[in-house]
Formats: C-alpha cells, structure tokens, sequence
C-alpha cells in the first residue's frame, strides 16, 4: 500500500506533463506562423509599402520664379559644358511655320506666369498663354510633332498629355505608359552622349544630354509607369522653356515610389560605368567618387581614370577634381573609346571630321583633328562621288555627313544640286534628305517638298513596297508636309489628292490635317469624311464638326450618323456637336 503515498505525487507529474505539452504544441504553431510571416515579407516586400503622397503645388507661379528653378534644375542636371543658345529651337522647326501663333514664348523668354496642369498621374507647369492648351490623348490616335508623328501601339495601356499651341501645333507630349525600365531607344538627329540619373520628382528621372550640353529628353520612372518628356528636337519650344518644363514634372500620388525604394531602383537603372557617371553630384570628394565608381585604374593630373570594355573599343572615362579635391562637373574628353582611327575619305572619317567637336584636345583615344577648308573640298567630292548610288545605311550616312556640315554653315552648290535629283528618285528613302535641304535653302525647299509629296501621293501603293514598309513611306510624307505647311499655295492641292485617295493610310493622313481647311471647303469635306470606312478618318471629321463647322441644316443628316456610329468616342463628339447647334 506503500505506492498509496505517492499517489499525490504522480498525479502532479502527469498533469505537469500534459500541461507542457499541450504548451510547447501552441508555441511552435505560433513559432511556425512567425517564420511563415518573415518569409511572406522577404519574398514580397513591395505589399507593405505605401505610395507617398503628392506635394501640394500652387495654382500658379512667376516667370521669375520658374526661371530660377530652371537654372538651378539645369546646374544639377547639365554635368557637361553647355555651348550654344538656349534659345535656339530644334533643328527640324520648320523657321517661320505660325511664328505669329508663337511668338513670345516659343523664340523669346520665360513666359511671365506658368499655371499648374494636374492628373492622377503627374502635374507640371506650362505657360500661361491663352493659345496653349492640354489635350488627354486616349484613343487610338496620331499625335502630330516636328519632325515626325508619335505612333500609338496597340499594346499602349497609358495616356497622352499633349500641349498643343495654335491650331494643332504640338508643343510639348508626356507620355505614361506601363513600363519598368527607360527607353533606350537612339532619337534622330540629336545623339544623346550623357544620361544624368537622380531621385526627383517622386520617382527615378533620366535626363539625357546631347552634344551641346542641354538637356534634350527626360524621362521619369514611377510605380509600374514611364513618364516620358517628347525630345526637345520633336517639340515647339527653345531649349530654355524644355528645361523649365522638365523641371516643373511632379509624379502624381500612385505614381509616386517611397524613398526607401529610390536607391534599389536606382541601382538596377545604372548597371554599367557609363551609366553610372550619370549619378556624380558636385562637390562629391574623392572617396565619395570612388564609393559610387569604385577603385579607377589611373589617376592622372587630378583626374580619376576609370575603364570599362564598350562595343566599339574599350572606354575610359575622365574624373577631374578641382584644387579642393571636389567634383565640379565633366570635361568635354570625359569619355574617350580606344579603337583605330577610321580611314580618310570613309564615311566615318567624315562623320568624325565634321562633327561639331571635332579636333577636341587629345587624350587616350585618337585625335582625329580639325575640319580644315582642304578636308571640306575633299568631303564633298567623295559625297557628290556616292549620292547617285548610295543606299541604306551608306544614304544615311552620307545625309549625316550634310547635316554636320549644314550646321556649320558650310554649302556646295553643286552638291545642293544633285542631293535634290537624287531625293525626287522614286525608290529613295527620302527622310535623311528632308532637314538637309531644309537648312541649306528654307525657301528652295518647299518648292521640291511640294513636287515630292506629290510623287509619293500618285505612287503610293496599296501593298508594301520591296524596299521600304507602307508605314515607313507614311510618316515620312507626314514629315514632308509638316515641312511644306499649310501656307504654302499648293497645300490645298495636296489635301484634296489625299482626302480622295483609295488607300486608307493616306485617306487618314489627308483628314488628320483638316485643320488646314476653312469654311464651306472644311464643312464640305468632313460630312462627307464622316460616313468613310476609317474608323481614324470618322474621328477626326466628328472632330472638326465638334469643332464648329457644321451648319444647322446638317443636323438631320449628323443624327443619322450618330445612329449608325460604333466608336465611343465619335459618338460623343457627334453628340457634342448635335447639342451645341440645338442647345
């Protein structure tokens, strides 16, 4: 019966037991559910994270006061020496073209006030000019520009905002568009040498600079979105206003990416040397410098030699500091590429020759010296040599040739000459030749632009032709009238061949310019156009009936088309019109 007295005692060592157990079991469910969690958060990390709200902007702001935000934007942004005007315009303006509608802000200063544009997806300021206004582009539809026309893709899920002077001059396009990464497509004719990269305006800004210095493209990286700034050389303004406005671009509230993802972003968008020289900040010392670069494999006169292997050659890339041993900004020979120097007399040579830099000091690379008269007489005989039978990218490249030397004002008459024999050949690709005859002979010009735009017109073929795509020979004849402009005598000829083409490309084309119309001419020409098979063509007759042309006696027949139409958005521009004739 001894085993009686310890009956207590088992009795607490068996409840003592069960009690643990049943312990342990809750702490390692809830041990596991912990781990589970800590797992979710570093395999999803973007979940928990809140978009940062916009900044509160006001309505309106001095041109003063955009002036000094420019300058100091530009002093951040702009890490190579500036040369030039910033008043000079691209060099695909067509000089002259409306320059009533524009004057004051397009070729002279800062406007005077800058008022406040906002959306969900970001703001900006634009001048405060009753002949500017902002167009939300979401339909499937051509934004004209200088030079040439944005295309809307069919996988495009964003919006444009289109800033459009006068009539239809597009004056500046922002673009947003799904994308995770920067376009780092070439834009022709200005090359983008140096890509500046920072945190600004809520997200990752791209600022690219050309040849010159100054800024020619912004882009922004936002949550899930690009905002893209249309290239200076395809907008209506001087260098100074795309500055400004670049600078005025805030990321609206969904848009926005919180700080602590800036750096990671960051990070992935400047991969390579070059790109990250594009994250210097002046007043960085040395160490800071090699921070971000890392170690350079020479210094050499105060300047940080960095390497790195590139397609053409392997690159160095220049760091100069001051006398305080700081950053102050990049030299012109910031860059130089190892490689042999390029033949005399091929196309290289004579890209290389006559480009604005050319004979800069020498450094690691060659040198390829100076543009003398002796090296011009010998450029344009090997130039008037292969005009007659150069194609592809020897074409293209011969057409650069020019353009260099355009813009150094040099000219040959004899060259002038057979450049346009060879742009009237029917299987040209003519786009090189357009800004080339255009700045040697503005005037001369227009009169070959005309009989030009008239070869391709009556020869346009319904099928693609062998050498070039439909698309190709479509945007390039937008190009050319955009050059020819509505002024010119025989533009209203070129319409009409246009409008009544049995092709439907150029049907679209011929209507997306009605503004060049007037009166019963216009009225005639859009109810007519309202009733084609182009969905592209009925939206910009309801367009220009939206726009007032149509009379009260049209209304019957404008009814009839609104209960046949399909698109939304002709029906609301019908139904706008129908309203305002009999509010």
């Amino acid at each position: 019966m001894k085993w009686l007295l310890l009956l207590p005692f088992w009795v607490f060592f068996i409840c003592y037991i069960v009690r643990e157990s049943g312990e342990e079991k809750v702490v390692s469910r809830h041990h596991q559910q912990s781990a589970n969690e800590s797992r979710r958060e570093i395999l999803e990390p973007v979940a928990a994270i809140e978009h940062e709200l916009p900044v509160t902007r006001e309505a309106r702001v001095s041109g003063v006061d955009m002036a000094q935000s420019a300058l100091q934007f530009r002093d951040k942004v702009e890490l190579l020496p500036v040369i030039g005007n910033d008043s000079e315009m691209s060099p695909l303006w067509p000089i002259g073209k409306q320059a009533d509608v524009l004057a004051g802000f397009a070729f002279g200063e800062v406007s005077s006030s800058w008022r406040l544009f906002e959306s969900d997806n970001l703001s900006f300021y634009l001048p405060e000019i009753d002949t500017l206004r902002v167009e939300v582009v979401e339909s499937m539809e051509e934004i004209p520009m200088i030079g040439a026309i944005f295309h809307r893709k069919e996988n495009f899920s964003g919006s444009w905002y289109r800033i459009v002077a006068g009539e239809n001059i597009t004056w500046a396009v922002i673009a947003v568009e799904d994308a995770e990464l920067f376009d780092e497509r070439e834009r022709h004719p200005v090359a983008e040498i140096f890509h500046r990269t920072l945190a600004l305006g809520g997200g990752v800004a791209r600022f690219s600079l050309d040849g010159t210095g100054h800024i020619c493209r912004a882009q922004w990286l936002g949550h899930g979105k690009r905002v893209s700034l249309l290239a200076w050389q395809h907008s209506s303004m001087n260098r100074a206003t795309y500055a400004a406005l670049a600078a005025s671009v805030e990321l609206g509230g969904a848009l926005r990416i919180p700080k602590s993802r800036l750096n990671k972003l960051i990070g992935a968008v400047t991969m390579t040397t070059k790109l990250r020289m594009g994250l210097l900040e002046r007043g960085m010392r040395a160490n800071e410098v090699e921070e971000l670069l890392g170690k350079p494999v020479g210094n050499s006169g105060g300047e940080l030699i960095y390497h790195s292997t590139h397609r053409d050659g392997d690159s160095y890339y220049r760091v100069g500091l001051g006398e305080d041993d700081t950053f102050k900004g990049l030299n012109n020979d910031w860059i130089k590429t190892r490689k042999d120097p390029p033949l005399r007399g091929t196309i290289e040579w004579m890209l290389e020759k006559t480009e604005i830099r050319a004979g800069a000091p020498g450094g690691i690379g060659y040198d390829i010296g100076m543009l003398s008269e002796k090296d011009v007489v010998f450029i344009f005989a090997q130039v008037r040599n292969q005009i007659a039978t150069a194609g592809g990218k020897q074409w293209v490249g011969l057409c650069r040739v020019l353009e260099n030397l355009a813009d150094l004002k040099l000219r040959d008459e004899q060259t002038l000459k057979l450049l346009r024999a060879r742009f009237l050949d029917e299987e040209v690709d003519f786009r090189p030749v357009i800004p080339v005859l255009w700045r040697w002979s503005p005037v001369g010009s227009r009169h070959v632009f005309m009989q030009k735009a008239k070869d391709v017109i009556s020869g346009f073929r319904w099928q693609s032709p062998v050498s070039r795509p439909v698309s190709h020979i479509v945007e390039d004849l937008r190009v050319l009238l955009d050059f020819i402009g509505q002024d010119h005598p025989g533009s209203g000829e070129l319409l009409a061949l246009m409008i009544e083409h049995p092709s439907i490309r150029l049907r679209e084309v011929g209507f997306s310019l009605w503004r060049w119309l007037k009166g019963d001419q216009l009225r005639s020409v859009v109810l007519k156009g309202v009733s084609d098979t182009s969905d592209r063509v009925r939206f910009y007759c309801a367009e220009a009936i939206e726009a007032g042309c149509a009379m009260p006696e049209d209304v019957d027949f404008l009814r009839q088309r609104l209960q046949a139409e399909r698109v939304l958005g002709i029906r609301e521009k019908l139904s706008s019109a129908i309203d305002a004739i009999e509010p």
